[in-house]
């Protein structure tokens, strides 16, 4: 026929018409191949979008859950580090380990801290790396994998995560969170280490090979750089035992593991460590050494990329084919038109039957068509992978084959109530059976097929797999549930507000500690029991915090159940719902009131500090001043007769001079830099000394009254310094009682535990010994009582009082460790508590008077150094009255100079610490070079503790305090010499 029909056209002599149909399909051919090249090249890239998005997804969400939860375990260890019981407990035990009390309490502490935040063991190791708590009791020996970062963590005083490592003793891999413990009361001594160690099997590996959806080679790795090596973590999904054992050199930079640690982020395609390809998203983990590699098969990940193309393919084709069908329809238009018909409507059917199959096959949901008896006759390729069944061994069972028995009158009395009537149902839940017998929920919608003349003929379903949906409504549920446990059991006061910024709810802790219930609370009634100092400004960070979604912190005290207002910390987040939109606000409170007392006692301790400083200073210039004064009096009485008129003036300026001494020694006091001879002495012998003083000062219409313990309180005190604190107590009280009343005095022991130091904010625990001064007189208001210890402040008329009496007090007891604390009213007198540390019971050493001696004379030649020209002519005068020969230097170097001219003849060195050009001590350590055994004495009218410090001074070198008198320089000049 071919041949005939080419015969025809050729007779016809139409020679064109066949190249012009030739050209044209040819073009449109191309045209097709073309567009479904593009088309497919579109959806490869819109396919590989869509495989990178998703792995950047897991990704995220894997690195975000990993920092959690390290920054979790940083958190628990932050708040064991600032644990200063939890330091004072461990103190206790390693100084005394016999105490069982402490051992039990710490021994609980570490008890909770492995059962409530799931460690596996937590272990409490001294300073030479030994064991001596732990939870559970009794472990072996710590492995090297804790003990190697001991030292370096001792030494840096920081918390430390401690990075992947495999235990010496079962050779399995944990990590671990070290927490020093310092002593905050001890200049943040090292007491130990708490280790806290983490079974990565419990939560992380787990977490880490869980993948979100089903999947037959994607997994997550984690990994770290050691040297040139990377180190796989975690143990892989699909090989065992590989954690810290499975490694790779960085030269292998097609593993992705390699290109992670390199520094490469974001997706990468590369070989599995298996040499199977792959397609990766790799990063880091913030704060930490690990890189995280998300992972999966090329093959995998890019299989419907496949179906794609062929499905492309088949559609190319298709379309050359029915290009060609109409080429040769149009080639042999001569035939009939049945058959033209008949083509054209076949080739119509093929494309449609192909577009129906393309979409019967690509839809997500499963597809099953059955008979009214139930035999299936048609299912989709979604439906096969949902049951497990290849589509030959599906369309030998019926529906009931795949349904448990439980639904099956379920679902009869479906079709016949439902279905047949209404022709489809209802959208209804049930389950199905795998092929490997596991049963599933499904979600489906079942319709009724009819035949020409309307007979029912079958039924046909919309299946969905629900398995995902299901674990997550019981996720959520045990998520709410688990939500309600911690805040109804958080130390915390947790509240909630909603959309109208009333509070809706409050957890049980905040209903015990504000004695209300929650109706009562609700809405705006929680406010009431706000301070109203504090409520205005509250509502108003509140309302500003609730217009700019913006989360806020804020303090203010809360009435508590028994009537105290108690300052909190609140700590406030918005919330959005499940569809991100701001729900409202949730916050959590804890009660600050212990931090705030110990915050002011910083703030007043370093205000001390810092006049302390000042009055040191000052007392220095003074002291040159009294000096000068005191010595030039005492050698003008010196040269007058006993009835001379002007010798009563002389004394009368002397004893002048004499109370700026003792007001320059109380500012020192004050300081604490004045020389506190401390040695081991009865607080009730002191007492008893100085209460016949007492009772002279304070009159014979004021009553003293002493209570002391039958044994002695030996304390390490300078006995004179208490006297003077005595003293002062004494005088206050008789200003404070003008019409007469009650002084009393008792001493006893007494024990600071925890609990006192927690309530009052001071003192370290201990035996003490407690002094209890009490007064019945005037009082104080709180204002007043808050500055009582502030220096030169006094509520006595001017002339009447320094304001210095209790700022002295306060820097004596200081001075001596101890601490001082005071409780008054108005109208109800004063009572002071003082707790000055015991010590272990000693002999305390009895005060050998010795009968003074007057000066004596000398010959030798003395080389005197001061820049005060004053002084320095005053102790010139001095020592050439009493026969000695001084050669004088108003400097270092002109004393290192004149030195050098009289070497011979120069016995001894009286030189001034602070001097300039060159300093006394500088200039001794030259003149020593020049000779070694020259005899010298120093002066300062700086505190001697702090100028041997501050000068290098030899402990054993010779230093006299200014002012002092020209008898008492003489004596010195005399003893030396005499050595």
């Amino acid at each position: 026929m071919k041949r005939a029909i080419i015969t025809d056209l050729r007779n016809e002599g139409d020679f064109r018409f066949p190249l012009v149909l030739l050209l044209f399909f040819s073009l449109l051919a191309a045209c097709i191949v073309v567009g479904g090249f593009l088309a497919y090249k579109s959806y490869e890239r819109n396919y590989t979008t869509e495989v990178e998005r998703q792995l950047s997804a897991i990704a995220d969400l894997k690195v975000n859950q990993l920092v959690q939860y390290r920054r979790e375990r940083m958190e628990d260890a932050g708040l064991l580090f600032d644990n200063a019981s939890l330091a004072a407990l461990v103190r206790r035990h390693l100084e005394h380990p016999e105490d069982t009390t402490n051992r039990l309490m710490l021994q609980r502490r570490i008890d909770k801290l492995q059962s409530h935040y799931q460690y596996d063991r937590v272990r409490l190791i001294d300073t030479s790396g030994t064991t001596r708590l732990s939870s559970p009791k009794d472990l072996p020996l710590a492995s090297s994998g804790e003990l190697k970062t001991l030292s370096k963590i001792m030494h840096s005083g920081r918390v430390a995560f401690s990075d992947f490592y495999r235990s010496d003793h079962d050779q399995r891999v944990y990590l671990a969170v070290s927490i020093p413990i310092l002593d905050r009361f001890n200049g943040n001594q090292r007491l130990g280490l708490l280790s806290l160690r983490i079974d990565p099997e419990q939560y992380l590996y787990p977490f880490i090979q869980r993948w979100p959806v089903p999947s037959r080679t994607a997994e997550t790795l984690l990994v770290r750089r050691e040297e040139q090596e990377v180190v796989f973590l975690n143990e892989l999904r699909f090989q065992k035992n590989t954690a810290l054992k499975l490694r790779f050199p960085l030269t292998k930079t097609n593993i992705p593991a390699v290109r992670a640690v390199l520094g490469q982020t974001g997706i990468v395609k590369g070989y599995s460590h298996q040499n199977v390809p792959v397609i990766a998203d790799i990063r880091p983990i913030p704060d930490s050494p690990w890189f995280l590699v998300t992972r999966v098969s090329t093959s995998e990940a890019y299989a419907p990329l496949r179906e794609g193309l062929w499905a492309i393919g088949g559609l190319i084709a298709l379309l050359l084919f029915t290009l060609g069908a109409i080429a040769a329809f149009i080639w042999q238009r001569q035939r009939t038109v049945f058959y033209r018909k008949q083509h054209d409507t076949l080739a119509a059917l093929d494309e449609s039957e192909t577009r129906y199959r393309h979409l019967y096959e690509s839809m997500t949901d499963g597809f099953a068509q059955t008979t009214m008896t139930g035999e299936i006759v048609k299912v989709n390729r979604p439906f096969l992978n949902m049951l497990g069944y290849s589509e030959e061994e599906a369309l030998r069972l019926t529906y009931r084959d795949l349904t448990p028995e439980k639904w099956h009158a379920f679902e009869q009395q479906l079709i016949e109530t439902q279905i047949v009537p209404s022709g489809s149902s209802e959208l209804y839940e049930k389950e199905y059976i795998r092929k490997d017998n596991s049963v599933f929920p499904i979600e489906l919608k079942t319709y009724l097929l009819r035949d020409d003349q309307g007979v029912p003929s079958g039924m046909w379903a919309m299946v969905r797999d629900i398995s995902e949906r299901k674990k997550s409504e019981t996720a959520l549920r045990e998520s709410q549930q688990l939500f309600a446990t911690v805040a109804s059991n958080s130390p915390a006061l947790i509240w909630m507000s909603g959309l109208d910024k009333g509070c809706t709810w409050f957890n049980q802790p905040w209903l015990t500690f504000t004695g209300r219930d929650m109706t009562e609370e609700l809405g705006s009634g929680w406010t009431a029991g706000v301070h109203p100092n504090d409520l205005t400004l509250f509502l108003q960070r509140y309302n500003e915090s609730f217009e700019s979604r913006q989360p806020f912190v804020m303090e203010y005290r809360l009435r508590r159940h028994d009537g105290e207002y108690r300052w909190l910390l609140d700590q406030g987040q918005p919330r959005y719902d499940a569809a991100n939109v701001f729900a409202g606000y949730i916050g959590s409170c804890l009660d600050i009131t212990v931090h705030k007392t110990l915050e002011n006692q910083v703030r007043h301790a370093v205000k001390m500090e810092s006049i302390g400083t000042l009055a040191g200073g000052v007392a220095h210039d003074f002291n040159n001043i009294l000096m000068a004064i005191i010595g030039y009096g005492q050698l003008t009485l010196m040269s007058m007769s006993q009835d001379d008129p002007q010798r009563l003036n002389i004394e009368h300026m002397l004893e002048g001079a004499d109370r700026a001494a003792r007001l320059t020694k109380d500012l020192l006091l004050f300081s604490r830099k004045q020389v506190s001879e401390r040695k081991p002495v009865d607080l009730d012998e002191i007492i008893k000394t100085v209460e016949k003083f007492i009772v002279r000062v304070i009159g014979e219409d004021i009553a003293c009254k002493t209570r002391l313990p039958e044994q002695p309180l030996i304390i390490l005190a300078d006995s004179h310094q208490l006297e003077q604190v005595l003293m002062n107590f004494a005088t206050n009280a008789r200003d404070a009682m003008p019409k007469g009343g009650t002084f009393s005095v008792t001493a006893e022991q007494t024990i600071l535990n925890q609990d006192f130091t927690a309530a009052h904010g001071f003192g370290r625990p201990g035996l003490y010994a407690l002094l209890t001064v009490s007064d019945n007189g005037c009082g104080m208001d709180e204002q007043t009582r808050n500055r009582i210890f502030d220096p030169f402040f006094t509520t006595k008329e001017v002339g009447k009082g320094t304001g210095l009496g209790l700022a002295v007090v306060y820097g004596i007891i200081k001075q001596h460790e101890g601490y001082i604390n005071v409780y008054s009213e108005p109208g109800r007198g004063a009572t002071f508590r003082i707790y000055l540390p015991l010590v272990v019971a000693e002999s305390p050493e009895k005060i050998i008077e010795e009968k003074e001696q007057p000066p004596a004379h000398g010959t030798e030649t003395i080389l005197i150094a001061e820049d005060d020209e004053s002084l320095r002519t005053l102790a010139v005068t001095a020592l050439t009255r009493f026969g000695y020969t001084v050669i004088e230097a108003v400097d270092g170097e002109e004393a290192v100079q004149k030195f050098k001219e009289n070497q011979t003849a120069i016995k001894l060195l009286l030189f001034d610490i602070v001097m300039p050009k060159m300093n006394g001590q500088e200039a001794y350590e030259a003149i020593r070079n020049i000779r070694p055994d020259i005899k010298a004495i120093f002066m300062s009218g700086y505190a001697p503790e702090m100028i041997r410090e501050k000068a290098a001074l030899e402990s054993t070198a010779p230093l006299l305090a200014k002012p002092l008198s020209p008898t008492e320089l003489l004596k010195k000049v005399r003893d030396i010499l005499d050595r």
